[in-house]
């Protein structure tokens, strides 16, 4: 997946994922505790201050699967 993620719009990224825990109603706080990603880093994702690089595959993972979508979904 490291390819795909390198690939990603940011905005698109961060619009998406806020979509997603929104339509799962997680807040940014719960998706945080269910992932043991930090708040301020899914924040910092779905504003598209912060990368789905190569280097936060294993985050990109985490949060796709908490939110039942597939990485692909998430990030494409």
């Amino acid at each position: 997946y490291a390819n795909i993620i390198h690939q990603t719009d940011e905005a698109q990224s961060g619009d998406r994922l806020r979509k997603y825990r929104k339509d799962t109603g997680l807040s940014i706080i719960e998706l945080a505790g269910r992932t043991g990603i930090g708040a301020r880093t899914i924040e910092a994702y779905e504003l598209g201050k912060r990368r789905f690089d190569g280097a936060s595959v294993d985050y990109v993972k985490k949060i796709a699967d908490e939110l039942h979508v597939a990485i692909e979904e998430l990030i494409n």
